[in-house]
């Protein structure tokens, strides 16, 4: 939500490469999408 506050044109967010990886960003795209109203 700090993110968002700030009303970025962009955000980079950082994974570790492991098996879990795709799942946790395609995860926090769908959290950023909400929280930005994507």
């Amino acid at each position: 939500v700090r993110v968002s506050s700030l009303n970025p044109s962009r955000v980079y967010v950082f994974f570790n490469n492991d098996h879990w990886m795709l799942e946790n960003a395609r995860a926090m795209l769908r959290i950023l999408n909400e929280i930005t109203g994507h």
